[in-house]
């Protein structure tokens, strides 16, 4: 599994509906916000989609798989911002 260039931890990299790939630590959460959608692209990237109000609610109800962007946790997420 790629690990984080900043504090080595292991991420899992999905695509976005956006294009953008996105880094995520590897573990499901309870309070996570973004789904795995079960497909690949053509570059064999995981596929994966942030989820809002309702469908966030009614997701964490049943207790589905979700997981947060790598961004959120990692302490030296601030190195890789832009702009």
């Amino acid at each position: 599994m790629p690990k984080c260039r900043s504090c080595d931890a292991e991420v899992l990299w999905v695509q976005l509906p956006s294009g953008k790939k996105c880094p995520l630590d590897p573990e499901q959460r309870p309070d996570g916000n973004i789904k795995l959608d079960g497909c690949q692209d053509s570059d064999g990237q995981q596929e994966a989609h942030i989820v809002h109000g309702y469908d966030l609610a009614l997701l964490r109800e049943e207790k589905c798989a979700l997981y947060v962007s790598h961004f959120a946790t990692c302490p030296g997420a601030g190195e890789w911002r832009r702009g």
